[in-house]
């Protein structure tokens, strides 16, 4: 079973690594710029497969945009509008989407061309009143963030940013917002002396830092390699480490042995101070949420 998370842990560092940060759309808050953490109209399947129908097949894709286009968006009155669309494209392209909809241009001459009206009427007409999108197919939570960024995450839109708006919406209605301010409490941490986790130096830094004493364990006699994972970090305000899960995995079953394992790593990681906190979302939190290493062992 400890085997099993080991290589499912690990699978999932790999996964991690192709994986790309996406940009999300935009949204204007009483006349603010901010980013809007995802692409709502893919809430409604519908609507966003009938929308690639009509978007031009020349636009530019990338891996932070795979559908190659984004929403812009407003709050006004309480309601969520989504006020145009746009594309971009590759600049030796000569085919340019000229219309402009709506006519409120927010964000001067650098913006991508916006999707033609006659088009946007086609995929929207449903949702129009009094000339405007309503985005009334949209229930849930909304996530908008803008400033800069506290932590980082190289998947989707999980990076947290200096200012966030976490919108409960009813039918594009905003019906309850909880606002963050999002900072760095501790900036330093024992593990910037450690370097990149792909270089070799990183493991024989970190059996400098996190000994386990061979000696006093026979029975890993026979053993090379010994796996550690470590997860569910918590830590304080002050960069002490309140608690943590470590699993050990090694070849054999003794099951006996990893436990003992994981309570002498365990103890070592919460004498070693300071870890790097952030205050995100009204939490204290680490700027890593997991991490694994390998010992060595010499017999």
């Amino acid at each position: 079973m400890r085997r099993f998370i080991l290589s499912i842990f690990v699978l999932s560092v790999a996964i991690s690594s192709l994986a790309s940060a996406y940009q999300g759309d935009v949204i204007y808050i009483d006349g603010e710029r901010w980013t809007l953490m995802g692409q709502p109209i893919e809430r409604d399947s519908a609507l966003f497969h009938h929308l690639l129908d009509v978007l031009p097949k020349e636009r530019r894709y990338s891996s932070g945009n795979w559908h190659g286009y984004t929403g812009y968006w407003s709050v006004r009155d309480g309601q969520l509008y989504l006020d145009s669309i746009r594309v971009g494209f590759d600049y030796d392209n000569s085919v340019m989407a000229t219309t402009v909809f709506p006519a409120n241009n927010k964000d001067g001459k650098e913006i991508p061309p916006f999707v033609p009206a006659d088009d946007m009427f086609k995929v929207f007409h449903d949702y129009y009143a009094n000339g405007e999108i309503v985005a009334s197919w949209i229930t849930g939570k909304v996530r908008v963030a803008r400033g800069h960024v506290v932590k980082y995450v190289h998947q989707g839109y999980m990076r947290s940013l200096e200012y966030e708006q976490h919108f409960t919406v009813d039918q594009g209605r905003i019906t309850d917002c909880i606002a963050y301010h999002n900072r760095i409490v501790v900036g330093d941490s024992w593990m910037n002396d450690l370097g990149n986790r792909n270089n070799p130096k990183f493991r024989e830094k970190i059996q400098q830092m996190i000994p386990i004493p061979v000696e006093n364990y026979p029975e890993l006699a026979g053993i090379k390699k010994i796996g550690v994972v470590v997860s569910d970090i918590q830590v304080d305000s002050l960069g002490n480490l309140v608690d943590c899960s470590v699993k050990i995995d090694f070849k054999g079953d003794n099951d006996e042995l990893k436990d003992r394992l994981s309570q002498e790593v365990k103890a070592a990681l919460m004498n070693l101070r300071p870890w790097k906190v952030l205050y995100i979302n009204n939490e204290y939190v680490t700027d890593i949420e997991n991490f694994w290493f390998r010992y060595d062992l010499e017999q």
